[in-house]
């Protein structure tokens, strides 16, 4: 016997019946059996279609009395995210298709239509549909947006965090262009870079935007990853993978505390070992190896045994490349050196010193994959610094 074909359910909303009429004659003469066509003359009666039936794909005119198609395609994409959406109107403009794409919408059609356009739009948006769908936990966005462009797609991202929304557009695998609130090109990449938390999700477009961005996007992340670390950010975290920086936090806590002694305004700052210290590092996807080491050479805690490499020699190498980091800043009349990142083909290095002036302290190294996290690294790395200076007061 042979499987049923699954229906593929599409719903029109316009205003005006005419549209509704030429739009359903447009899919018949697709000659698909699969396809069920539902009409809607309001955003509200659409509403309460899609709440009783699991519709595919949605057409909608903008312009409608009640609910605008903006505001369904906002109400679609937080009630019934896996429904794709393209929207419709007689009054085309620049922003208004950004604030279609920003709000959710798959594709913008200009009416009048073409009619062979919009048929090819509606048979992509229903294959896009039927395609694996979903969220990838314990993942980067500079691990989407890396993937992406080695992939050499051509697609958009959406980033979200709370009520703001950015989206990447990339042309076989480079990216062209962004936008984020009222930034265009670069500045709204890196705007986006920024988000500490959110959700993503690929968009299918139709149409690629005007290109804005002509840098690699290497020299792009490294760029992004720059202006965040200034703004003392960690970078973007799936809301999700908020657990994993809770996890660090639970393991190791800021400074041991005594429930008596909070209540009494005092803190017990006893220090935790070094080693414990440095199990913040582990949870953190991409790691390596880690060492504290006196300013004097000496190790006092390391931990590489999922790495193989010699660190007392690169621990004494690096101990004297810092201090002279730090010393070359003073000399060109900035402040001391306190955190430095090298980076080569394959690791990451970063390094975090704790101590004064005098130069006497300790120096914090952890190394990890070009693949890691590095945001969350170099948080975890001022967390670490910033407790062995409460343990030295």
């Amino acid at each position: 016997m042979a499987k049923k074909t699954a229906l593929k359910k599409i719903l029109l909303v316009d205003d005006e019946q005419d549209i509704l009429l030429t739009l359903k004659r447009l899919l018949d003469k697709t000659g698909r059996k699969d396809l069920m066509v539902i009409f809607a003359s309001s955003g509200e009666e659409a509403l309460e279609k899609l709440t009783k039936e699991k519709i595919d794909l949605v057409v909608t005119d903008i312009v409608m009395p009640g609910i605008s198609g903006l505001d369904l395609l906002v109400e679609i994409k937080n009630r019934f995210p896996y429904t794709s959406v393209i929207v419709m109107t007689a009054y085309p403009s620049l922003e208004l298709k950004r604030e279609a794409l920003l709000k959710g919408g798959l594709s913008f059609v200009e009416k009048p239509f073409d009619m062979n356009d919009l048929r090819e739009k509606i048979m992509t948006a229903l294959e896009e549909s039927s395609q694996f769908r979903g969220m990838l936990k314990g993942i980067s966005l500079s691990d989407v947006i890396q993937i992406k462009c080695m992939s050499g797609v051509t697609d958009a991202l959406r980033v979200s965090e709370d009520r703001r929304q950015g989206i990447i557009f990339f042309d076989k695998g480079e990216i062209i262009h962004a936008i984020c609130d009222n930034l265009d090109g670069a500045d709204a990449l890196y705007e986006i870079i920024s988000f500490a938390h959110g959700h993503l999700d690929t968009v299918s477009i139709a149409e690629l935007p005007e290109r804005t961005i002509f840098q690699p996007y290497v020299s792009l992340l490294m760029e992004g990853a720059r202006r965040l670390d200034e703004r003392g950010g960690a970078g973007f975290v799936e809301d999700d993978d908020l657990a994993v920086e809770e996890k660090i936090e639970a393991r190791l806590g800021a400074v041991k505390v005594n429930p008596a002694q909070t209540a009494a305004g005092k803190a017990d700052t006893t220090p935790l070992p070094m080693a414990e210290l440095l199990g913040g590092f582990k949870e953190i996807r991409g790691y390596r190896a880690a060492a504290v080491i006196k300013t004097s050479g000496e190790i006092v805690a390391q931990d590489s045994t999922n790495f193989e490499i010699d660190l007392s020699l690169i621990a004494g190498i690096l101990n004297d490349f810092f201090s002279e980091a730090r010393d070359a800043s003073t000399k060109i009349g900035l402040e001391p050196c306190h955190e430095a990142v090298l980076v080569t083909r394959s690791e990451i290095l970063i390094m975090g010193y704790s101590g004064g002036a005098d130069n006497v302290g300790n120096l914090v190294l952890a190394i990890f994959g070009t693949d890691g996290n590095q945001p969350l690294a170099r948080s975890e790395m001022r967390k670490i610094v910033g407790r062995l200076m409460v343990g030295s007061q």
